[in-house]
């Protein structure tokens, strides 16, 4: 998400990007919560293979992006939405587990986090939408 500021051109988009990074500091922050509750520790090897899987993920992505005709910063708005989208769903996970469960503190957290990267999916949506013709059409940076 870092890289994607700079590319931005808009101000309005940047800023509203800036703010979805520091709730997603947050997020990462209750992630260890989430794992205390339950007395468990993170899978460190897995995540190291999953990082390696999503970064060529994104590469294609990338290649995708390019064959469709989309330049400059609409890309990394783009990767943005799905990667929101994956993390929504992976708190959506832990809500439901914590219902199962009947952990009340991980429902809270999953609920609420959800709920925001909700309204992040939206935004970016939005910015995806409103740069694309621009950036597809025009060959502009936005």
């Amino acid at each position: 998400m870092q890289k994607a500021i700079p590319a931005i051109q808009e101000p309005h988009i940047q800023e509203a990007i800036e703010k979805i990074l520091d709730a997603n500091k947050h997020h990462t922050k209750v992630i260890d919560e989430l794992f205390d509750i339950v007395d468990s520790k993170p899978n460190t090897t897995l995540d190291y293979v999953l990082g390696s899987v999503v970064g060529k993920f994104e590469e294609l992505m990338g290649f995708q992006d390019i064959m469709g005709g989309a330049v400059g910063s609409w890309q990394q708005i783009h990767h943005l939405l799905i990667l929101n989208q994956q993390a929504m769903g992976a708190f959506a996970v832990a809500e439901q587990l914590g219902l199962s469960l009947g952990i009340k503190e991980i429902v809270g957290v999953g609920y609420s986090i959800t709920h925001e990267k909700t309204m992040h999916q939206l935004l970016l949506q939005e910015y995806m939408l409103e740069m694309a013709p621009i950036s597809i059409l025009y060959k502009e940076e936005v």
